[in-house]
């Protein structure tokens, strides 16, 4: 994983707790935001606003916003890194995220 440059976007906030589920899908962010913190190549987005409570509490409904998202994350990790010994070419930035 350390040739290797990352950004996550982390699960949203949308949970249920009447299914006991609640507790898992918290471990899971915290867990996504601090493993993206651990690495100077990696960076996570927050996609808590991505969603529609009303509608569809669960699934990502402004998919433009997301993508900016993941793209400004990735530039400013591109800036960042480059000239150091953690650089890297574009094209070896993935992008991991869960739809």
């Amino acid at each position: 994983i350390e040739e290797m440059s990352w950004v996550i976007g982390r699960i949203n906030d949308c949970y249920n707790e009447d299914q006991n589920i609640s507790a898992d899908w918290l471990s899971i962010r915290e867990v996504q935001v601090s493993t993206a913190l651990e690495f100077d190549y990696a960076r996570w987005i927050n996609t808590d606003d991505l969603n529609d409570p009303e509608n569809d509490p669960i699934h990502m409904v402004d998919y433009p916003t997301l993508g900016h998202r993941f793209a400004n994350a990735a530039a400013d990790l591109i800036k960042e890194l480059k000239g150091t010994c953690l650089s890297f070419p574009v094209n070896q930035i993935w992008l991991l995220f869960k739809l």
